[in-house]
């Protein structure tokens, strides 16, 4: 069911519900154990999942093309009744044996998104501000105890979109996340983090093509490679008269050697390593025939 609602020429909002019923599919229907990573060993020794979700929205919305104005707010909750349990049994190694339990439980989320945006003609900027909230509550089985998970993420973004001159643009974007996981009565560590992204595009004339892009990591979980940098040159030439493109990169500027991201799950922290190539230049050419 959607109901929309045109408030004035700028302004609008609509509401809307849902009911849905999901069957689950059949690659999870194995009696056995799998080993699908290093980590996990999964067996769905149940039946077939089942599980009935409501789902209800509210947005109100705000677009002034004559301003060049836009704004948006809307919230969401939803409610999901699921025929099976998850449980979860962690060793001293920290690997996981994954198992699902015939259970009647339930999962609720409540979710708010605001977002904004203005174009300013004199200096041909775009500014995106926005911003968004969830927390969500279930029940899950570790170490055979029955518990309430909860999760809360908080997370701001910022982008500015400009044309600086004929020949100059640039992008930049900017997000910061905060997430909080409650298992039973014990809060976990807060994971905060960041993403910068910077990309400066020079058009030094009709075929020739230069940009630069720099991007900054940031977690505050990993004991060791907290901040992540990483630069990035590319330069193209065409040659116009026999439609031939040049193009020369050279990636991993500053020879970065490695990535972490971190991230959690209903009842752990998950840190991956990602080792990366060495600094390098490639040079190629892209023609038509």
């Amino acid at each position: 069911l959607y109901i929309r609602n045109k408030i004035s020429a700028f302004w609008e909002t609509s509401v809307s519900a849902n009911l849905s019923t999901d069957f689950g599919d059949l690659q999870r229907l194995y009696y056995g154990f799998i080993l699908n990573n290093y980590r996990n060993l999964q067996r769905y020794n149940s039946p077939l999942p089942e599980n009935f979700s409501q789902n209800y929205s509210w947005r109100l919305r705000f677009r002034n093309p004559l301003k060049s104005l836009f704004a948006s707010l809307s919230y969401s909750f939803s409610r999901t009744k699921r025929n099976l349990l998850y449980s979860n049994e962690i060793d001293q190694n920290a690997a996981s044996i994954f198992e699902a339990i015939e259970q009647d439980n339930f999962s609720n989320s409540h979710r708010l998104n605001v977002k904004a945006s203005k174009y300013f003609r004199h200096i041909n900027t775009t500014f995106s501000i926005g911003s968004n909230y969830s927390i969500s509550n279930r029940e899950q089985i570790l170490n055979s105890n029955l518990a309430d998970v909860e999760n809360q993420t908080i997370g701001f973004n910022f982008d500015v979109e400009s044309e600086i001159t004929d020949w100059l643009s640039s992008s930049y974007t900017g997000n910061f996340n905060y997430l909080q996981t409650r298992f039973k009565d014990r809060d976990f560590d807060e994971i905060k983090t960041q993403l910068h992204e910077l990309d400066l595009f020079f058009y030094v004339a009709d075929n020739q093509y230069f940009s630069l892009d720099t991007e900054y990591y940031f977690n505050n979980i990993s004991e060791e490679n907290r901040n992540n940098y990483f630069l990035n040159f590319n330069y193209q030439y065409t040659f116009e008269e026999i439609g031939i493109d040049l193009n020369a990169s050279w990636n991993n500027v500053l020879n970065t050697d490695e990535f972490i991201r971190v991230s959690n799950t209903d009842f752990s922290y998950v840190q991956s390593t990602y080792l990366l190539r060495p600094s390098q230049i490639l040079v190629s050419l892209k023609f038509l025939f």
